[in-house]
């Protein structure tokens, strides 16, 4: 049986391939369009092989995950940045500041280009069935994470069932890349004065669903 390596710099390698990859599609994907963006081009851009990126992520929708999770929470490996967030999330005490955190760190990844990704993405969709496929699937995804936050946040599970489905919902709506979007870039708030809405917004709507935050 050949011999498993394993070190600290072979693991860091291996991070910021993965991290050369994510930033180079995430830029070609904003200056040239989803669809438009080959895995050759990114793979270019990187300064890796082809067969590298396909190593890495076997796609351009798990590219997209990548993007995601590094956006959001500074992750280079598949949900470990949304794991670390979760677990400083729950060090901290006040329930109202760990909302603030959590809206700070979503707008953050809006402001550095996933919302706009998001609409490039939902227009390319348009055209490409695997595209729909996998945006249908985020759609679960997000609501799971969505609920995950907020159970994080309130600091108790929720049962799967009205009001508290319901404030999920709606919080997931409040939360939205549209709702960025139409704030931010179409109204033109400042990042600050749409986490203080979004934040209002949500404090109001757990109230209103029997969760007050203390």
């Amino acid at each position: 049986m050949p011999r498993q390596y394993s070190s600290p710099l072979r693991a860091e390698q291996a991070r910021q391939t993965r991290l050369a990859i994510v930033e180079a599609a995430f830029k070609l994907f904003l200056e040239n369009g989803y669809a438009e963006t080959s895995i050759r081009a990114i793979a270019q851009e990187a300064g890796v092989s082809e067969r590298t990126v396909y190593v890495v992520f076997k796609d351009k929708t798990s590219i997209l995950m990548g993007i995601g999770d590094n956006a959001f929470f500074g992750g280079t490996e598949e949900g470990e940045g949304k794991a670390e967030f979760m677990e400083t999330l729950a060090a901290v005490q006040d329930p109202v500041e760990r909302l603030r955190m959590a809206i700070h760190q979503a707008a953050l990844g809006l402001e550095q280009g996933l919302a706009a990704l998001a609409r490039m993405v939902n227009f390319a969709a348009q055209s490409d069935s695997r595209l729909q496929q996998w945006i249908a699937e985020m759609v679960d995804v997000r609501h799971r994470e969505i609920r995950g936050e907020a159970e994080a946040i309130i600091g108790r599970k929720l049962p799967e069932e009205d009001p508290y489905e319901q404030m999920v919902d709606e919080i997931e709506a409040i939360t939205s890349e549209e709702v960025y979007w139409i704030l931010t870039m179409e109204r033109g708030w400042p990042r600050e004065r749409y986490e203080q809405y979004v934040v209002d917004m949500c404090l109001v709507t757990m109230k209103r669903h029997g969760v007050e935050l203390s």
